[in-house]
């Protein structure tokens, strides 16, 4: 299992921010942005992917999610894409729900870190 499994106490890991930014808090504001804009959202299109069983929709959900979550230390997707690979089936998807279901509550706990320190920041700039 990866360092970033579902059991990681911290969901979020926010040094590949820290070093990019290198202390620039509006740089810094726009990467989370960018997260809370794009991760909630698919997040919502696997879980309907899920329900309506649509394998194509959870794998290109997941594909597009991967670099934004890898970024911001969230690797469970990565391994569940490779293993869900190119055109997964049915059977395929019934036997990852589990963990898609797993590394979905990650993201959601990663979300709401992030919403947490993107009001930290404009909090802070704000004073």
């Amino acid at each position: 299992m990866s360092e970033h499994s579902t059991n990681n106490p911290q969901p979020v890991n926010l040094e590949r921010l820290e070093r990019l930014c290198k202390g620039d808090l509006e740089k810094k504001q726009l990467y989370l942005r960018r997260f809370l804009e794009l991760v909630p959202r698919g997040v919502d299109q696997i879980q309907t992917g899920l329900r309506t069983t649509d394998g194509e929709l959870v794998r290109q959900t997941i594909h597009f999610l991967v670099p934004q979550l890898v970024f911001f230390g969230i690797a469970e997707f990565s391994e569940i894409l490779e293993k869900l690979g190119p055109s997964p089936d049915q059977a395929t998807l019934a036997k990852l729900r589990a963990p898609i279901e797993q590394a979905v509550e990650q993201v959601q706990k990663a979300v709401f870190e992030i919403e947490k320190t993107l009001n930290d920041l404009l909090q802070n700039s704000n004073q």
